[in-house]
């Protein structure tokens, strides 16, 4: 389903209703930490599926009411990335480590992945082009940067130094499809009968 544009500002306004409803939580504060961590993995999770498909998009951190003026515009895609990268760095000082993690739930390796993968895209051609750089459209490009490049070498390099012992490639190919428990598993949707 490649159009997710409304789907996925559903999921970003309960995100933002919930974070803002959160700093008034009686909830125990390790619960509270966790949760707050899920809720910026998933905004930047949705955010960094929206610039995948459509560049630049709205950034809305806050909830909008009935009858309230809502007129948000297009960031740029650099914006974006920028944006997606802080709710990652929140999210990687709030989530819990692998270790502690329930299976299926977000962890700081999930979002140290999302982020070696966002720097990637960020600094691939497709959105970082040295032939072009300072395109006409900045909703659809960024401004070429060498140090993109940098910055996805240095989110990767971080990725697998700190959790690449979590992961390998099973000895089958089959693996990752019949075995829940795969090595090669780094984030899953889990289903019970």
């Amino acid at each position: 389903h490649l159009n997710i544009w409304r789907n996925a500002y559903k999921g970003i306004r309960y995100i933002n209703d919930f974070l803002a409803k959160m700093e008034e939580s009686t909830i125990a504060d390790a619960d509270k930490k966790s949760l707050m961590g899920e809720a910026y993995f998933f905004r930047a999770w949705l955010y960094a599926n929206l610039i995948q498909r459509y560049g630049g998009v709205p950034i809305i951190k806050t909830v909008y009411g009935l009858g309230e003026e809502y007129n948000a515009t297009r960031a740029t895609f650099d914006e974006c990335v920028a944006f997606i990268l802080e709710d990652l760095k929140f999210a990687k000082e709030l989530l819990p480590t692998y270790d502690k993690a329930l299976k299926g739930r977000a962890n700081v390796d999930i979002a140290m992945a999302l982020e070696a993968r966002l720097t990637l895209y960020a600094a691939s051609d497709l959105f970082n082009d040295e032939t072009d750089p300072a395109p006409a459209n900045p909703l659809t490009k960024g401004k070429y940067s060498k140090d993109k490049w940098t910055r996805a070498l240095n989110a990767n390099k971080a990725f697998l130094e700190k959790c690449g012992s979590h992961y390998s490639l099973p000895a089958k190919y089959s693996d990752f499809w019949t075995n829940p428990a795969s090595t090669e598993i780094i984030w899953a949707k889990y289903y019970n009968n």
